[in-house]
């Protein structure tokens, strides 16, 4: 989701403070190797490592931020990076994907993914 963060970023640069908490939410994510480091560290041995993409494709940024997934994981941290300001940073997040969607014919997300085994020690 590269793509919307770098949008998102985009919308919000004249707004050191929630540039901030957009940068400290990105960073916070968690990240193969630090998921690593937690079952290692918790006593677990890595045994496989499974890292693909997976793209995300949308009408337009209407769609994009109605949808069930975004809503459930990732709209309410979103709008933390903004706070009393959502309505009006969404609304021009929204208008700049959906921009962005009409000129690519759709909203094109691509989405890191990650499987993990491990077994105990």
């Amino acid at each position: 989701m590269r793509e919307f963060y770098d949008v998102f970023a985009d919308v919000l640069r004249d707004d050191a403070a929630a540039s901030q908490r957009l940068r400290d939410h990105i960073e916070h994510r968690a990240t193969v190797a630090n998921v690593r480091e937690l079952l290692e560290t918790g006593g677990f041995e890595i045994t496989r490592v499974i890292e693909r993409e997976s793209i995300m494709r949308f009408a337009d940024g209407t769609a994009f931020l109605n949808h069930y997934f975004i809503k459930l994981g990732f709209l309410d941290a979103w709008k933390k990076v903004v706070p009393g300001n959502e309505r009006e940073i969404f609304e021009r997040l929204r208008n700049v994907l959906d921009e962005l969607a009409a000129s690519n014919g759709q909203l094109r997300l691509t989405v890191p993914m990650a499987y993990i085994e491990a077994t105990a020690r």
